[in-house]
């Protein structure tokens, strides 16, 4: 046997082990029989299986915790993906509000002030943008004949219904309808349509905006037109800016329009992007309304 293989840990193990068999008996002269030799090595077998086995079992144990470890961190970065979406979706919303803040801001700053306080005016202006939020506002529905009350809400659910088919749109089930204003000759009044929440109402308005701008000009024209609800100072604003431009426009200046911005009408240069059809243009103008 080498010298190496005698250095080794289980020729020391065994060799322990046969000096431990031999120190168990009384000295003698005499060699191990092969019973008392096979006896001893049969030990040895027994204690390395019993070695053999636990490491497994520890690989087993580690190859498992492992295994639960890696699906606790895909499961950790499943969760993080999720959180810098709600993050980035939080900072949107974040963003829009700020705007409307920006502009209710400027709208109370026009507010008539008769005591510096105008708290009580914006308190009102935000409840009633609250209410119209849940509202859009249907020009050039044709009205209905009807005497009855519940005839004429059937007829214009059903004539509105008829009139975005074609947007490929429908309406919710549990919305309701109410003509604004007198009826002023043959033009229909404007319908408001009242929706059980502010998401459904943005929805169908932008909706109604996306299906109009994919028409071509070989469909068939679309007159209603849909827009969102205003409070009484925001519609004198549109009217503002309107009037406004009709005056600049008396002056020499032709190549300007309205435009909305996060809900804020602004006169801006006109470009060929914003003279798409009359389609548009009708849109824009029923909004001083």
């Amino acid at each position: 046997m080498s010298s190496d293989n005698l250095n080794s840990p289980v020729v020391s193990d065994q060799q322990r082990l046969l000096r431990s068999a031999k120190s168990s008996v009384p000295a003698s002269t005499t060699p191990l029989s092969s019973e008392e030799f096979n006896r001893v090595i049969s030990a040895m077998r027994k204690t390395q299986d019993a070695t053999l086995a636990q490491c497994k079992a520890l690989s087993l144990s580690f190859n498992k915790k492992f295994c639960e470890l890696q699906a606790s961190v895909d499961s950790l970065a499943s969760q993080i993906v999720d959180v810098r979406a709600d993050n980035t979706s939080l900072r949107n919303e974040l963003s829009t509000l700020n705007n409307r803040i920006g502009v209710i801001e400027s709208d109370v700053g026009k507010l008539p002030s008769s005591s510096g306080d105008n708290i009580p005016q914006l308190l009102q202006e935000l409840s009633e943008r609250e209410k119209c939020s849940f509202n859009a506002i249907v020009h050039g529905l044709i009205e209905s004949s009807a005497t009855i009350p519940t005839e004429r809400l059937s007829d214009d659910l059903q004539h509105l219904s008829e009139s975005i088919l074609p947007l490929a749109m429908s309406l919710p089930s549990d919305v309701k309808m109410i003509r604004l204003g007198r009826t002023i000759g043959k033009n229909p009044r404007p319908l408001k349509v009242i929706f059980s929440s502010k998401i459904t109402s943005q929805q169908f308005i932008k909706d109604f905006v996306t299906g109009m701008r994919s028409r071509t000009t070989t469909d068939p024209p679309l007159l209603v037109s849909v827009v969102r609800d205003r409070t009484l100072m925001e519609r004198q604003q549109v009217r503002q800016v309107y009037a406004d431009l009709e005056q600049r426009r008396k002056n020499g200046e032709n190549n300007i329009v309205v435009r909305h911005f996060n809900g804020v009408p602004s006169i801006v240069q006109a470009n060929k992007d914003f003279q798409l059809n009359h389609t548009t243009h009708r849109h824009v103008t029923l909004a001083k309304n």
